[in-house]
């Protein structure tokens, strides 16, 4: 009988001598190789000794050897797949707010979480293999560490992203900012001979009352300047404001728009743009005829303003109608004690 050792991962083999000279596989590591036509006996350790490291003691017809186990691939895959995720994480956190608007940080967790479990069980099924195969494998520690690793990473990420889940699922609606600033314009004209202001900046710098009769400063709420659905920072403005609607005249229709979804009009996903009216309703308007919408907004506006000039005798002129306002960048104002 022929006794040699695999060229690749050092697993003690026996053949008959009749095979010498002839390519065979590993049953071990499934490398081919060549039988040698002598026997190549692996070096016995001592009696007693520990085997050096980084080697396995096996036992070769009863004399203890040494020899140099492969690593397991799934060993090397979760360390890897742990170490994937906490790259992830920052770069879904910082480099990616522009693209999430906020989210940036529920996206890294759930990819933290995907691949940290990932690479627990990849160190599970690697430290099983290994188990398994008694000394015939290596990377014991590196499974242990993409397992432990892992499940520790994902607990923690999947915690981070049921607070940011929650964190969202607490954000008001675009229905819900539109009826707010629907309650700061119609308070900004009752103060104002029921005018509009010339844009939502204005209402930083007024005060306003909430539903619940106190006074409330309009910047303690600026996040409602900032429409869910668009991938901008909170208190950003998003919204269009049309200024040149009279809100205590009652010649002008209260079906007339005064403020709306900034453009690109189809950020909901939906095809619909939010639109609220002077009588505080909110209502869906089509994207693809929206352009269309406006044109009809802007002839009852000047109807209503050729009827009320007939009434005032012909006193004031008829101004064209306005456009929404653009949006811009909400501002923030300092506090005063």
């Amino acid at each position: 009988m022929l006794r040699f050792r695999c060229p690749s991962c050092q697993s003690p083999m026996e053949v008959d001598e009749s095979m010498a000279g002839r390519p065979a596989r590993c049953p071990t590591c499934g490398n081919t190789l060549k039988i040698p036509k002598t026997s190549q006996t692996p070096p016995a350790t001592q009696k007693g000794q520990a085997p050096r490291p980084g080697t396995t003691a096996v036992k070769v017809h009863g004399e203890s050897v040494e020899i140099q186990p492969p690593l397991e691939p799934m060993a090397i895959m979760a360390p890897a797949c742990v170490g994937l995720a906490l790259v992830v994480l920052p770069i879904c956190g910082l480099v990616m707010a522009r693209f999430f608007g906020g989210r940036e940080w529920m996206v890294g967790f759930t990819f933290g979480v995907i691949l940290s479990f990932l690479g627990a069980v990849f160190g599970l099924s690697a430290y099983y293999n290994i188990r398994r195969s008694r000394g015939r494998k290596g990377g014991k520690l590196y499974a242990q560490i993409g397992m432990f690793g892992g499940l520790g990473l994902g607990i923690l990420c999947a915690a981070g992203s049921i607070f940011c889940i929650t964190l969202l699922a607490m954000r008001p609606s675009c229905e819900d900012n539109l009826k707010k600033l629907y309650g700061a314009l119609r308070t900004y004209a009752d103060k104002h001979d029921g005018n509009l202001p010339k844009d939502l900046e204005m209402l930083v710098r007024e005060t306003y009352v909430d539903t619940d009769g106190k006074p409330k400063r309009y910047l303690e709420t600026d996040s409602c300047f900032t429409c869910p659905a668009y991938a901008v920072p909170a208190g950003t403005q998003t919204y269009q404001l049309a200024p040149a609607i009279p809100m205590n005249d009652k010649l002008f229709p209260d079906d007339l728009m005064i403020l709306c979804d900034g453009q690109p009009y189809n950020t909901h996903g939906d095809s619909q743009v939010r639109v609220l009216t002077k009588d505080g309703k909110v209502g869906l308007v089509p994207a693809d005829r929206f352009q269309v919408y406006l044109s009809e907004q802007k002839q009852k506006w000047e109807a209503a303003q050729k009827a009320k000039t007939k009434a005032v005798g012909g006193a004031e002129a008829v101004t064209p109608a306005q456009e929404p306002a653009a949006p811009a960048p909400a501002k923030t104002q300092e506090k005063t004690p």
